[in-house]
């Protein structure tokens, strides 16, 4: 009922994946689990490092067998996705969760990020329709121990999130120039991080994070 209630309010959930060719087919696996569990309106981005034009169709004539799909855009990010990387340990579309309010159209006020490898097993209107007007992001809490955090910069008392499912507020992010943030704190400790994106996104939002049910995206090792 509550769902319900909150689809007449929010008629379209705005989704965002990131991938390059060679995870296509993990990505469409993790779309088609989000598609087969809502009926509700979506407009689906995905940012896109140089995905093969055959590779858009296929994801395009699957996508579109579902009727409540109202778009799919795929973002090119070949402009700024080389322009930071604190780690040679991951794929350079991993750090394009540093870039989307420059990346995504200024009109869309709160976007859900979710990674490729992430399965959908029930309706996330609920997570969608989470209150993050006060906060920059929501996510779950990682298993991370005191002392990484405090080497990255965090204080014992903060939140570390895991970056695999996120709801951002884009109109807070915009309004606080974040990728200048993430930038300036890359080039200053960069070389200190593990999890790249993910480090940079817990210590530059400290203090504006929301912690989310463990249900939207369990770490195993927090059992």
């Amino acid at each position: 009922i509550k769902c319900n209630i909150y689809k007449r309010i929010i008629s379209i959930m705005n989704i965002l994946y990131a991938s390059n060719n060679k995870f296509i087919s993990i990505m469409l696996t993790s779309i088609v689990s989000l598609l087969e569990n809502t009926e509700q309106k979506i407009s689906l981005y995905i940012i896109d490092d140089d995905i093969s034009e055959k590779n858009k169709n296929i994801i395009k004539k699957k996508v579109y067998e579902y009727k409540y799909v109202q778009n799919l855009i795929f973002i090119d990010a070949s402009n700024c996705i080389n322009r930071m990387r604190a780690s040679n340990e991951w794929p350079m579309v991993a750090f394009v969760r540093l870039y989307l309010t420059e990346l995504l159209p200024n009109d869309i006020e709160k976007i859900l990020y979710m990674d490729c490898d992430t399965i959908i097993c029930d309706d996330i209107c609920d997570l969608w329709n989470e209150d993050i007007t006060e906060y920059n992001v929501a996510g779950v809490l990682d298993c991370m121990d005191d002392n990484y955090k405090e080497k990255i910069g965090l204080g014992i008392g903060h939140p570390y999130i895991n970056s695999g499912v996120l709801l951002f507020n884009l109109n807070k992010l915009r309004d606080i120039n974040i990728e200048k943030e993430f930038v300036d704190l890359v080039n200053k400790r960069g070389s200190c991080f593990k999890y790249p994106d993910q480090d940079v996104i817990n210590v530059v939002m400290r203090d504006s994070i929301k912690v989310l049910s463990m249900k939207y995206n369990v770490v195993s090792q927090c059992l």
